[in-house]
């Protein structure tokens, strides 16, 4: 029996149906997440001598990495996740210059 390490699970599959076995599908995530989709291990292993119609169990990396998602706020609520920091910080805007009064145009 030929080597499938390492190939993809259908390319793998393929190779054993093609050798007249009966390929069976196991799956872990302790793998490097680069080989996801490939076969890391295989039962028996290769130059094995087997039955045809033997069955052969093939482990495939299912490691795939995540990217986190972040969901954005919701209307209404970016605000509660504002935090005052320095002295007398109350979270409130104030004023601190007066702007000065306009009158009406002479």
């Amino acid at each position: 029996m030929g080597n499938v390490v390492g190939q993809p699970q259908a390319a793998a599959v393929s190779s054993l149906q093609g050798q007249g076995l009966a390929p069976s599908s196991t799956s872990t995530t302790s793998c490097d997440p680069s080989q996801n989709g490939n076969v890391t291990a295989q039962n028996p292993s290769a130059g094995t001598s087997v039955q045809n119609g033997a069955t052969v169990t093939i482990t495939v990396c299912n490691n795939a990495a995540t990217t986190p998602t972040v969901d954005p706020p919701t209307a209404g609520t970016a605000s509660s996740n504002v935090v005052p920091k320095g002295p007398g910080a109350t979270g409130r805007a104030t004023a601190t210059k007066q702007a000065p009064e306009v009158g009406p145009p002479r």
